[in-house]
């Protein structure tokens, strides 16, 4: 549905604005649609900002998609962007979901190379990837 509502705005020459686009990011993240919701995120008529690249990444995180969140984690910062807690922490919660622990503890030492603080969901993130997994981190 959200893609239909994208095309009727079109058909009646209303032009969707970035608010436009990030609430139907965010409404087909919330449902679950994370293939709609990126092929949404690539319609973008100009570059993401790190809002659209946020709710993308929330999208794919919440359908268990760690790969495409890391993956538009990665072309965040090669366009330029400067990921902020907010997608850092959606990309350890993708990471601690797929209990990938090194990936999320690298992110959250990457947070703190580039003065982003993480807070408690972050660190709690962090924790559950590691969760089973305290002698090998230790090492």
């Amino acid at each position: 549905r959200p893609l239909s509502l994208l095309a009727e705005m079109e058909s009646i020459s209303e032009e969707p604005d970035a608010r436009t686009y990030n609430a139907l990011i965010n409404v087909c993240a919330q449902g679950g649609h994370w293939q709609q919701a990126l092929e949404i995120f690539w319609k973008l008529p100009w570059e993401p900002d790190m809002y659209c690249y946020a709710a993308a990444m929330r999208a794919c995180a919440k359908a268990q998609q760690w790969s495409s969140c890391l993956g538009l984690l990665e072309e965040a910062k090669e366009a330029g962007d400067c990921p902020d807690r907010v997608a850092y922490s959606t990309a350890v919660s993708a990471c601690a979901a797929a209990k990938l622990w090194q990936e999320a503890l690298s992110l959250v030492a990457e947070m703190w190379n580039n003065v982003v603080a993480p807070d408690a969901r972050t660190y709690c993130s962090a924790i559950q990837a590691v969760d089973g997994d305290w002698p090998r981190t230790l090492l």
